[in-house]
């Protein structure tokens, strides 16, 4: 049995690899003030603040650093 048969069996497809045509480099300086915007307008989606998790916790949520 020759590696390059083991290789073959045991690679993974590269469906994961996905080319993402929308998301290109920016170039001008409009382009990359654009980016930037978009970057500042994404926010993380777990640290949105709930009722509850005031409630549990008032000590990270009292100065509202979030």
């Amino acid at each position: 049995m020759s590696h390059q048969s083991i290789d073959k069996e045991f690679k993974k497809p590269n469906n994961h690899q996905k080319i993402i045509p929308d998301e290109k480099t920016p170039n001008t300086k409009q382009e990359k003030r654009e980016a930037y915007k978009l970057l500042k307008n994404k926010k993380p989606k777990d640290k949105k603040i709930t009722y509850q998790s005031k409630m549990n916790n008032p000590e990270i949520h009292r100065y509202d650093y979030i």
